[in-house]
């Protein structure tokens, strides 16, 4: 983990803070609306997991994150906050009826890219690497034949 400083490590505390505060207020009076509640958590987290987590233990610096650090870092604000900014529209939503727009299925696969770097980085690479196999399987499963599962199993 980085040991950050200046203004940087004030900012990153404050966040985390904040966030901390959040669900302490919301596991003693109550969760907001599920979409609202996971967006906020995801939307303060993952882009501290880009600043307090370098991406190569050896190249990386331990002081600062680097600028494809904060690039994804802000990135990583952009699919939480859609989705809390589009909740009415999604609620009202039909699922396999309404068509989902474009700008939802790329804010989805970044979010998707964006998570499993940051559990590369937090966790351990073995982790996303079995994450991202069980996404081949679900996008491919479809397209296997019975023959084929059969023989498997």
């Amino acid at each position: 983990m980085r040991e950050l400083k200046g203004w940087l490590k004030w900012v990153v505390s404050f966040c985390l803070v904040a966030v901390a505060v959040f669900h302490l207020y919301t596991a003693i009076f109550g969760v907001f609306q599920p979409r609202i509640q996971r967006g906020i958590h995801l939307m303060v987290l993952l882009p501290m997991a880009f600043l307090l987590f370098p991406a190569s233990k050896t190249k990386s610096p331990t002081d600062r994150p680097t600028v494809l650090d904060c690039i994804l870092a802000i990135l990583a604000i952009f699919p939480p906050l859609y989705l809390m900014l589009s909740d009415a529209r999604l609620n009202m939503r039909y699922e396999m009826i309404d068509p989902v727009h474009p700008v939802e299925t790329v804010l989805g696969l970044i979010n998707i890219i964006l998570l499993i770097e940051a559990v590369r980085r937090v966790v351990v690479p073995a982790m996303a690497i079995l994450i991202s196999l069980f996404l081949v399987y679900l996008v491919t499963a479809p397209y296997l034949s019975a023959h084929v599962l059969k023989c498997y199993s």
